[in-house]
């Protein structure tokens, strides 16, 4: 197990949220809360982070109450209680929430994008070597690989 903390977003993430309802939180989302007990059976720290508890957006009386109703939340849905927090620190391994992108570390480059590029381009690869094999192409097999290879390799070197 590794030093630091998974931190799960509960609005939209792991509760269902279709707007704020006098701050009812919604119902459990199945998928996320297989994912989270399967992450504290592993013996991860696992932390609700939301802006719920923020006392720069609400009252520290809200706050606090909010607090309370999330613990109760996660007692009835997961278990057992969890922290919960509205800051990442240093020891944050990692965050599940429906409101960010991934973004390539030291790269700026936005994961899903860069994915969804390198998907098109070979799914582009592959449509022009059906259709080379369809038109009875007269290039040598071997030759056209050799050629797919290096344009690949360019390709790579722009992503």
């Amino acid at each position: 197990m590794s030093k630091g903390w998974i931190g799960v977003d509960l609005d939209g993430t792991l509760a269902e949220y279709y707007g704020w309802h006098n701050g009812n939180i919604g119902k459990p989302i199945p998928t996320m809360v297989a994912k989270v007990k399967t992450l504290l059976a592993a013996g991860q720290d696992v932390r609700i982070m939301t802006a719920r508890v923020s006392c720069k957006t609400r009252s520290e009386s809200d706050a606090s109450f909010q607090r309370l109703m999330i613990l109760e939340w996660c007692k009835e849905n997961l278990g057992v209680p969890l922290q919960v927090t509205c800051e990442k620190d240093f020891l944050m391994l990692d965050l599940y929430d429906d409101r960010c992108h991934q973004i390539i570390i030291n790269t700026g480059k936005d994961a899903a994008e860069v994915a969804t590029a390198r998907a098109n381009l070979l799914l582009h690869q592959y449509n022009e070597l059906l259709a080379r094999f369809d038109s009875h192409s007269t290039e040598p097999y071997e030759q056209m690989i050799e050629r797919h290879k290096v344009e690949r390799e360019e390709n790579a070197s722009i992503s």
